[in-house]
């Protein structure tokens, strides 16, 4: 599998940079096209929010508020765009025309944002999203969050501080589970070009530190040389041992499960994993 469809969701914030930089960094990278996304609110979602009763004139009131905020933040959103892609001075190309090299686009969908973001993420082969605080009533992190629930897909978070490369030293973080595996796998793009991988791997009643030596066999087998690392937790959270150990190796790609359950749009949030998306400095690819 090869990186040639990155997916970024764009609000209008000041988020939206940091997340830009990073998808047209994996995209210059890998000659992938990166399509910017902005997802529009519906003005008539309103309505049903606010009760019954209301007058005719109050409800156009009201939908109209929400069509000139969509609007402003729509235009934010293309401005942050437009900026970064003045910087990466990279072509705008709105469908695939059986070229392979580095391009962007710009979609503006109008929908609940959670669906249209998992619905076409699941045709990109990576999401990449700004780095948002495991807070679960912020509506960029219900976004994120839902994506790695239910997209299907490896999520690159990215950390406000820009990196000029992503993914030449990887830190993989491997606890030999299921989330962990698929993090591995969607990370292969990345590993195959990496030029150092280090596999960071916890010692705790759950996992055996046998467990990293079986991951570099199979990695091997594919032509990849590993160093690997077996740590101990001892007082110090697995999360912050993990990313402690992914400075150490100056690794600028961290690679991990997404643990968690989800029960009717909630994610509940395994203990490292919202660690890590709490305290990170350095881009992440989860899987779950």
């Amino acid at each position: 599998m090869a990186i040639k469809t990155v997916l970024v969701p764009v609000t209008g914030t000041s988020a939206d940079l940091a997340a830009l930089r990073c998808a047209f960094t994996v995209g210059r990278t890998h000659d992938a096209h990166v399509n910017a996304l902005f997802v529009r609110s519906d003005p008539r979602d309103a309505i049903p929010m606010l009760g019954e009763g209301l007058s005719g004139a109050l409800v156009e009131e009201i939908t109209e508020a929400a069509r000139v905020r969509a609007d402003d933040e729509a235009h934010a959103a293309r401005r942050g765009f437009d900026e970064v892609v003045a910087e990466f001075d990279v072509p705008i190309v709105q469908r695939a025309d059986g070229v392979t090299r580095f391009s962007v686009g710009w979609s503006d969908i109008t929908g609940r944002t959670e669906d249209v973001v998992v619905q076409t993420g699941r045709l990109s082969d990576v999401l990449v999203f700004a780095h948002a605080a495991a807070d679960s009533t912020s509506p960029a992190f219900v976004t994120l969050q839902t994506a790695l629930m239910s997209a299907g897909r490896p999520l690159l978070l990215a950390p406000a501080k820009s990196w000029p490369a992503i993914g030449s030293t990887i830190a993989l973080a491997w606890n030999g589970q299921a989330e962990s595996a698929r993090a591995v796998f969607g990370a292969m793009p990345f590993v195959r070009k990496a030029k150092a991988v280090h596999i960071l791997t916890v010692a705790t009643m759950r996992t055996k530190g046998s467990a990293a030596e079986q991951l570099s066999d199979y990695l091997a087998w594919h032509g990849i040389a590993t160093e690997v690392h077996e740590l101990n937790a001892q007082s110090e959270p697995v999360g912050a041992l993990i990313l402690r150990q992914s400075a150490v190796v100056g690794a600028n790609l961290l690679v991990m499960g997404g643990y968690g359950h989800s029960r009717v749009r909630e994610l509940i949030l395994g203990g490292v994993t919202r660690y890590v998306l709490t305290n990170t400095a350095m881009p992440v690819l989860m899987s779950h």
